[in-house]
């Protein structure tokens, strides 16, 4: 089910289908992943969360933000704390900042938490963290975006005991880029990712190279979160309609939200997507996931 979609910050919605799949969220996880959902869409058209936190600019320091901006946020809740990370761009250089807060309007920026230009393989701007709720070997984890030698984006992957200082887990992307596919170009970690029967499911962004935007799914090890498992060979979500193939930037969709979502009349536990598309759009699509049957020999 769609429906015409408005500039800016219109909502649409798109019903998809892949099968089906294991959902297992409690009544008060959906709501909050509701909310934070809805935040991470309108915090990537520039609406209330993304101008709170510009407006305490001046009052708190992230030192990677200024004269520049905030995007691509990632919401999560450990212990009663919202954690939001986010990209701090300065007008030269983009890097992985992190905020807190209790209730989701009043930030505490806590800074550069992945600099720019540093790392085992990187050697450009990080970007889009997005963290595991658990802990796992005594600490949490959380996948990123960095550029590698070869001027292609993939994901990293580095974990933290305090959620505030993190440490690389790999010597090479955890995710790496595949030519000749979807994810060809451009490997980038979407909504935080959830424990399933199967792993650590991530729902991730992928662009090919001629930086068409399209959906994949990754699932890694329980115990070992740097072991892939499996991975989607096709995209399971792309651009279609067309106001997700014509705006600034044309032949997007890009997930960063994602809630649990009960089909009241069938019983199946369902996601909704919470999507940017063209750059100019938001969406949000009801899927059925079914866990990718490649395996890390095909990655």
């Amino acid at each position: 089910m769609r429906d015409d979609c408005q500039e800016f910050i219109s909502v649409a919605t798109r019903q998809i289908g892949y099968g089906a799949n294991h959902a297992f969220f409690p009544k008060q996880t959906v709501r909050e992943r509701r909310d934070i959902a809805h935040v991470n869409a309108a915090a990537n058209e520039r609406a209330p969360l993304c101008q709170g936190l510009q407006r305490q600019r001046d009052k708190l320091s992230c030192g990677g933000e200024k004269d520049g901006g905030v995007e691509d946020p990632r919401l999560q809740k450990i212990d009663g704390l919202y954690y939001l990370t986010y990209t701090g761009y300065n007008k030269r250089e983009a890097q992985l900042c992190l905020a807190t807060s209790h209730d989701l309007l009043h930030w505490d920026r806590q800074g550069v938490i992945l600099p720019a230009y540093k790392g085992n393989w990187n050697v450009s701007w990080t970007k889009s963290g997005a963290i595991f709720p658990e802990k796992i070997d005594g600490k949490y984890w959380m996948y990123w975006l960095g550029t590698a030698a070869d001027k292609t984006d993939q994901m990293g992957l580095s974990y933290s005991t305090d959620l505030l200082h993190w440490t690389e887990a790999t010597n090479t992307p955890v995710l790496p880029r595949r030519p000749g596919k979807f994810d060809s170009r451009v490997v980038e970690p979407g909504p935080p990712p959830i424990r399933t029967p199967d792993g650590i499911t991530l729902i991730y962004n992928g662009a090919d190279d001629k930086l068409v935007y399209r959906t994949g799914v990754a699932v890694f090890d329980l115990a070992d979160p740097r072991k892939l498992i499996s991975r989607t060979d096709e995209p399971i979500f792309a651009p279609e309609k067309n106001w997700e193939k014509v705006g600034q930037v044309p032949n997007v969709v890009f997930v960063e939200g994602m809630a649990a979502a009960a089909d009241a009349q069938s019983g199946r536990n369902d996601f909704l997507f919470y999507y940017g598309a063209a750059d100019k759009y938001v969406g949000v699509a009801r899927a059925r996931l079914q866990l990718p049957s490649s395996k890390p020999n095909d990655r």
